[in-house]
């Protein structure tokens, strides 16, 4: 789908600038320089450290994508300031015209701009963010994680922070080892959207280890840092991994100390990340009403949340921390996506 002149010139002010996959968004430097001032989103962390992704911009902005089967896809929105969203997103789907891209799990903005570009436009999910500066664990719908809390430390747990040089990659890749084997998915770890397990230490990221009464690790968290302005102002849960025979109590006893240690640190957000087809609405946009149909009905089918994957189990649980919910959308320049999905499925290593 190459853009009509009439919408380019409707979305951006012409300028010399070009972006090309060779330039300086090929370099980590260029990308963390963009990440660490616009990197606000719950991919951005991801955007630019994945393993495996491709880069189109320069050094106002970004954006990673992936190609599978001749179909190419953006993730996540542009790494750049606002004001040169437009124009990024713009060329990039005129420079890959040939393939027509599409975008995967982009926020409302980006949908927004591609819209206008003729793009249908579908929620594939929500996102949900806490805003950690007014948040606490009081009242009844936070008993469960004050009971888990609590339960853990009767029980002798502890829940520590480390990095990988003083604590050792081995421990924690045989946790990771047992619990993929609990998995539908268990020969591949899943990518793309999701940013795979990396046994090593990486800028801002955090990582917390629950280990019991003889000091095993029984339990593991990641956290993606968000920045704006060149300063960490949250996190995104990102890896969580854990023993088969862990404690029921011990992913929400975790996460409530963990969290409880950002807000006194004064971070000002957590994003719990993508509850894949939660919330699929019509949006006011221009949608595909064949896959909005096909993306709810999934979400209640009984055989995908029982073999394949329980999404509605891991919307719950997201919504027992009571946060805000926002969707998140798959933008697509074609209305019959069946092959491009499976395409998507792939880069994923879903199938």
């Amino acid at each position: 789908m190459r853009i009509t002149r009439l919408a380019f010139d409707n979305l951006i002010e012409r300028k010399q600038i070009q972006y090309d996959e060779t330039g300086c968004a090929d370099q980590l430097s260029c990308r963390q320089k963009l990440l660490t001032n616009h990197g606000d989103f719950t991919l951005a962390y991801s955007t630019c450290y994945q393993e495996g992704l491709k880069f189109f911009g320069d050094q106002r902005g970004y954006i990673a994508f992936g190609q599978k089967m001749g179909h190419t896809f953006a993730l996540g929105d542009p790494v750049c300031p606002d004001d040169c969203r437009a124009e990024l997103i713009a060329k990039f789907v005129d420079h890959f015209a040939k393939r027509k891209p599409s975008f995967v799990q982009v926020e409302r903005q980006t949908a927004e701009v591609l819209n206008k570009l003729g793009y249908r436009i579908n929620a594939m999910g929500i996102d949900t963010s806490l805003d950690l500066r007014n948040y606490n664990f009081n009242g009844k719908s936070k008993e469960r994680f004050r009971y888990a809390h609590n339960w853990l430390k009767r029980n002798q747990f502890q829940v520590r922070e480390f990095n990988f040089a003083e604590y050792g990659r081995p421990r924690i890749r045989r946790l990771s080892v047992g619990w993929r084997r609990t998995r539908t998915v268990r020969k591949r770890e899943v990518r793309f959207v999701n940013r795979p397990m990396v046994y090593r230490d990486q800028p801002d990221m955090r990582k917390f280890v629950l280990v019991d009464g003889d000091q095993r690790p029984v339990a593991f968290m990641g956290f993606d840092p968000l920045y704006r302005n060149q300063q960490v102002i949250g996190y995104v849960t990102t890896f969580k991994r854990r023993v088969p025979d862990a404690p029921r109590y011990a992913e929400m006893g975790m996460i409530k100390a963990i969290i409880e240690t950002f807000i006194a640190e004064g971070a000002e957000q957590l994003n719990l990340g993508l509850s894949p087809l939660a919330g699929i609405e019509k949006t006011e946009m221009r949608t595909n009403w064949m896959l909005n149909w096909s993306m709810s009905r999934a979400f209640r089918a009984k055989w995908l949340n029982r073999w394949f994957y329980n999404v509605r189990g891991h919307a719950e649980y997201k919504h027992r921390f009571g946060g805000v919910a926002h969707p998140v959308f798959y933008a697509s320049p074609v209305f019959v996506n069946d092959v491009r999905l499976i395409a998507l499925l792939r880069l994923c290593k879903i199938i």
